[in-house]
């Protein structure tokens, strides 16, 4: 219930980082740097260009970050590559954008709230993706592939216990109560998620339930903890997908108001008119 983002993607997000920050202070602070007072009176000298330009690159890659991912895929053919790249945007964004508020009168609280509600917006997309099964090679698992999963499990407890798998079926999935409703399962994934000190003693006490024998708990305990995994996914994996797709299209609105906010700060500044 994660997401993997490749060493080479949080490289390259690094050297681009790091690349925006070396720009500015050249152009703020060093042989480029405006002079004396330019900065604070608008857009005058390099330095004052050179945030306007990096204040609209952020706001470009907020605004195209979101608006790719609402046109990617649908989440049943995969959602962690097309948010990786809207996390990849958006983050290189907002940091361009608090680079250029501190080279321009663009007032860091005004960069910086609508920057805090688009990171709430992904925080809130990440841990919607953790509910989505996926292979490996990217694609969404079926319900079928997670009973078939399950399946497995329960045949290896069997070996472990002598319990028949419909019993353990039985017992098993009472870790994540079914039921209908987004909102529901919203709230019960959360329960679930958050609460894993309850986690592990459920896990506990159906290993003791089973009477495992002793040199076999420690492998009991990771296959019932596994199954109780997969069985949430299988559960809930249907209406937090409905759940992710409504966040996408509340993603793009919150991205796009975001962007117009210090776009029109920046376009303020640009024509010299103080707001």
């Amino acid at each position: 219930m994660g997401l993997s983002i490749r060493w080479s993607t949080v490289i390259g997000w690094l050297l681009l980082a790091a690349a925006a920050l070396w720009l500015k202070l050249r152009y703020t602070s060093g042989a480029g740097a405006a002079p004396s007072g330019g900065a604070e009176s608008g857009l005058g000298g390099t330095g004052g260009a050179f945030g306007f330009a990096l204040g609209v690159l952020g706001c470009a890659m907020i605004v195209i970050g979101a608006v790719v991912h609402s046109f990617a895929k649908a989440p049943d053919s995969g959602a962690r590559k097309p948010f990786v790249l809207n996390l990849f945007l958006c983050s290189l964004g907002g940091v361009c954008v608090l680079l250029a508020s501190t080279s321009l009168p663009l007032g860091l609280a005004v960069a910086a709230w609508p920057l805090v509600l688009v990171a709430c917006s992904m925080a809130a997309g990440l841990y919607l993706i953790g509910w989505i099964p996926e292979s490996q090679a990217g694609g969404r698992l079926s319900e079928s592939e997670l009973v078939h999963r399950r399946q497995v499990l329960l045949q290896r407890l069997w070996t472990l216990t002598d319990v028949a798998p419909e019993r353990l079926q039985r017992l098993l999935e009472n870790e994540v109560p079914s039921g209908a409703g987004v909102t529901g399962a919203l709230g019960r994934s959360i329960r679930y998620r958050f609460r894993p000190v309850l986690r592990r003693r459920r896990t506990r006490a159906a290993v003791d339930i089973l009477e495992v024998p002793k040199p076999a708990i420690p492998e009991a305990l990771g296959v019932v903890s596994e199954h109780a995994r997969v069985y949430a996914l299988q559960v809930l994996a249907g209406p937090m997908t409905r759940v992710l797709t409504r966040w996408r299209r509340a993603h793009v609105v919150l991205c796009l108001l975001a962007g117009l906010i210090v776009a029109v700060r920046l376009a303020a500044l640009g024509s010299g008119v103080r707001p």
